[in-house]
Parts: C-alpha cells; structure tokens; sequence
C-alpha cells in the first residue's frame, strides 16, 4: 500500500517591517553602529539586497558623560560589507557608561551598556590533533575573579588570513560552572572562513590574535538568545520566541560595550 502522504501548507504569518541596530564600543576604540530594516522570514536575500536594506538617512550619537558625538556613515570592510555608522572622538574606557541613540524620522531608539574591567587570560597554548599534527585547537587558560557573574566573549584573527575577528564556536559563556577558579578551554573557530580544508582548526605556521572580552550580563543574555535564534529557531515548524532586544522604541537590537585584551600566539 501507498504511504499515506499529505500536503503540509505552512502559512508564516506576516510582520511589520523592523528597524535592526547592530552596536558596540570596545575598550579603547570607537563605536561602531549598523543600522538597517528588517525582511519578512521567507525571503531570499542577496548582497545587493544588503544595500537596500541600508538605513543610510539615521541620527546616530553616541553619549559618554557629558560628551556626544555624532557618528559618520562610512565604508568599514573590516566590520561589515556594509557603510557602517563610526565614530572619531569618543573611546572606549574603563568603568564608563555610553549610550547609543539612534534617530530615523521621528522615531528615536536608545540602549545603554557600561565598559566593565578586562581580565587577561592567564596562557594560550596549541594542541594539535592526534590523526593530523597540523592542524589543532588553540587552547585558553583563564583565572576567574571570585566574584560571580563574569560574561566572556572570545574572538581570533589569523593574520594574514582573516579579515576580522571571529568569535569562537560558543558566542558568549559565564562563570557560573567555574566561578573564582582557573578554568581552560579549546578555541573553535566558527564563521564563513571554517569552509576551507582546515575547518573549525588552527594550523601550524599560522600567528593567531587572540581578544578576551568581558561583557554585561544584560549583552550576555541579548548574544545567548540570538546565537539560540540562529542556531536552533530557523525552522518555521520549531517553537518561535519573541525577539530580545535591547533597544527601546521598538527596534530589535542593542548596544555592548566590550572591554578586552589581545595576545598573539605564534603556533610551531
């Protein structure tokens, strides 16, 4: 007998068009603002869609103490194929509070994040695999401050290889398995560059930078839930959450402050 085989209709429901505000300011650097519009989940996208769906008309600022700058549309390859909003005057620093605001027409969105202290790792080191000696993972050793509730982020930059920095396969972890001890892990790589022979490894001969960041809990828990999004909640059939955001106004998004360290590692 035939299986018994039914046609499944799905309708995704439609949704009003969103504003997306992609921002950070790193320890020492300057913000760095994408803004674009939101498409519906079953559209197909190309690069020269991208571009529409540039919000290039936005007020972007940026407020620190008493001081507020306006950021520039620019091109930044570095950071996004996209003109990115950026800024020239304002760092980054140490125990300070920044606030993103962003105007489109009439409507203004805000998010605010404070920079927290940095913590160095304590060592990096590379092990390789046992079937390929040239390839393996570059392993981190942290000391965790006593204290709980310390968020990581961890990004890599092979020199001469990567444009920017890549975050690790983990988008962000906390100390609450390991708080005030010194824990290690493996760094794998994640991102469009793992499509190539060497995958989510490291190779000998290759001179790796190394970013340890520490953020907030509120951006700790707005990175988790969207690397949960996008790695479990694509499906239409799965159970679908509303968006975190952390921005006010109605736009999805938000605004972290990154206080981080760099170290290179030369693997042999």
């Amino acid at each position: 007998m035939p299986a018994c085989v039914s046609d499944l209709d799905i309708k995704v429901p439609s949704t009003d068009e969103r504003y997306i505000i992609e921002g950070w300011i790193e320890l020492g650097g300057y913000a760095r603002v994408l803004v674009s519009r939101s498409l519906p989940y079953n559209s197909t996208v190309g690069k020269a869609d991208l571009f529409d769906l540039l919000v290039d008309e936005a007020q972007v600022k940026v407020k620190c103490d008493t001081i507020e700058e306006r950021l520039l549309l620019v091109e930044d390859t570095m950071y996004s194929i996209l003109p990115i909003y950026r800024g020239f005057k304002i760092r980054g620093e140490v125990g300070k509070t920044y606030t993103l605001e962003v105007k489109i027409g009439d409507q203004i969105f805000t998010s605010t994040d404070n920079l927290l202290n940095p913590i160095k790792p304590d060592s990096l080191w590379f092990s390789p695999e046992a079937l390929n000696d040239s390839l393996g993972y570059i392993h981190i050793r942290i000391k965790d401050p006593p204290v709980l509730g310390n968020y990581y982020r961890i990004f890599t930059k092979r020199l001469g290889l990567d444009i920017d920095y890549n975050s690790m396969s983990v988008g962000a972890l906390d100390d609450h398995l390991f708080n005030g001890t010194t824990f290690s892990l493996p760094i794998i790589r994640s991102g469009p560059s793992t499509k190539t022979a060497d995958g989510h490894f490291f190779r000998k001969g290759q001179r790796v930078v190394v970013k340890t960041c520490i953020i907030t809990k509120q951006y700790f828990d707005f990175i988790s839930k969207v690397s949960t999004e996008l790695g479990e909640t694509l499906s239409p059939l799965s159970f679908q959450a509303p968006a975190i955001t952390l921005m006010t106004g109605g736009a999805l998004g938000g605004f972290g402050c990154y206080a981080g360290i760099t170290d290179t590692l030369e693997i042999h």
